[in-house]
Parts: structure tokens; C-alpha cells; sequence
């Protein structure tokens, strides 16, 4: 079933939310493995974009390798001690105990391998049928403790608004966190 060759007209618009809030809420359609994409990328390009268009998000699980994303921790936390917690790279950032910076264009911040990587780029290709541009980088750290975030878009209009569904984002956001997350630590929420 793909929700969006159907004709809205005369549907029952709970019906077709509630078909898209399972096959969202189902991990199958919205998660893909490392070996699902090095085994398969065709297929895990076209499960991606399937998932980005129906849910507004896709998870790639273990996109980068463990030691590059500790080696970017550590440049980070480096970064946020030379310019004493972030300075003029302060990004505006919503929420009691949360800060933003954006990244400079140094190593290992601008290495290929985080925008370049295959399976990433190919996603994206495919999302936005042709090129893209990255627009920047930033990191968001929430302290211990932190208040809840307000429901928010995380960039601008990822969809134009004058549309119900649009087929194609003109935006994507890609998270990559860096540290292991606990339940204790509170949820992140997708909504499309």
C-alpha cells in the first residue's frame, strides 16, 4: 500500500492517518541496518526515501563507524574549550540547558567522510533528485537536567507549507548523536 498514489479526495482522512502512523511507527520501514545498506544500497536508497516521504524521517543505524564519531566528540569538545564554550559560534537554540554552535570549517569537521559518505549521499541524491548543498553544522548539547523542548521544525521549511503533502523536501536534516543515549535522558520525537 503507498499512501501517497492514493487520491485524497472523498478518503477517510483518519483511515489513511492511522494506516501512515503504523507503517511509521513500524521499525522495519523506518530503520536501516549498516549491512542493509552495504549489502543492498539501491534498496536501502529507495526504503530511505519511502520513509523520509511517508514519516518525515529515516534512521540510519551505524552509518559512521564507532571511532570516527569519537574522534569527532573529542574534536568537539577540543573546539568548545579553544573558543571558551562556543563563543561567537553560538547558533540560537531553544530550551532551558541546551546550546547550539556551529562548526568551523576545519578538520575533522569538513572531512569528506561526513558529507561524503556514499550511502548518505545516495539518500540524499535520490531525496532531492540531483544535487544538494549542505547548508552547515551545528551541535546542539543539552545539559543534565535540561526542560523539555517545544514541538519544533528543526530547519526552516523542509516542505513547502502551502502543500498537504508535498512528493519532494527541498530540506533534510541529518542528526548524528554524539554520545549514547539513555531513556533517562528523554525522548526524541519525529513528526511529519
Amino acid at each position: 500500500y503507498m499512501i501517497e498514489h492514493h487520491s485524497h479526495e472523498g478518503d477517510d482522512d483518519d483511515a489513511i492517518e492511522g494506516e501512515l502512523q503504523d507503517f511509521c511507527n513500524d521499525g522495519k520501514n523506518v530503520v536501516i541496518s549498516k549491512s542493509n545498506l552495504e549489502s543492498d544500497l539501491v534498496g536501502s536508497v529507495v526504503s530511505a526515501n519511502k520513509a523520509i516521504r511517508r514519516c518525515g524521517f529515516v534512521y540510519l543505524d551505524s552509518l559512521y563507524e564507532s571511532d570516527v564519531v569519537a574522534n569527532w566528540t573529542k574534536s568537539f569538545r577540543e573546539f568548545m574549550k579553544r573558543e571558551n564554550g562556543g563563543g561567537d559560534w553560538r547558533y540560537p537554540c531553544q530550551g532551558i540547558g541546551r546550546s547550539e554552535v556551529m562548526l568551523p570549517f576545519e578538520e575533522p569537521f569538513n572531512e569528506t567522510s561526513i558529507y561524503g559518505n556514499i550511502h548518505l549521499r545516495s539518500i540524499l541524491a535520490h531525496a532531492f533528485k540531483g544535487t544538494f548543498k549542505m547548508e552547515l553544522q551545528t551541535v546542539i548539547t543539552s545539559s543534565p537536567g535540561s526542560g523539555n523542548q517545544r514541538w519544533h521544525q528543526g530547519w526552516r521549511y523542509l516542505f513547502d507549507q502551502n502543500e498537504r503533502r508535498q512528493k519532494y523536501s527541498y530540506a533534510i536534516i541529518v542528526g548524528v548523536v554524539l554520545e549514547d543515549l539513555t531513556e533517562e535522558m528523554g525522548p526524541t520525537e519525529f513528526c511529519a
